[in-house]
């Protein structure tokens, strides 16, 4: 975690956005995620989509963003769809 909260990696990923709309963060555990994704939006002031796997999921990650956030911020959640297409 002290790697995501370093400054230089922060200015990685707003750099990243710079070059592109879309950035990729893997390997992170969601609550590091939910941390980047803070840093990013407060040093931007842009806003964030996240994507995750499912509902369960979708509702940890808003509530980790909430935390880092506040509970002030303005945060969106769509719901799941509950289709598994190889199933």
């Amino acid at each position: 975690m002290n790697r995501i909260l370093d400054s230089n990696t922060i200015d990685d990923l707003v750099g990243a956005l710079a070059q592109s709309a879309t950035v990729a963060a893997v390997g992170l555990s969601a609550a590091a995620l939910a941390c980047a994704v803070a840093r990013v939006h407060r040093r931007t002031g842009r806003p964030v989509a996240v994507v995750v796997a499912d509902g369960d999921g979708a509702e940890a990650m808003q509530g980790d963003l909430a935390f880092f956030l506040g509970q002030d911020a303005h945060l969106l959640s769509f719901p799941a769809y509950n289709l598994r297409p190889f199933k």
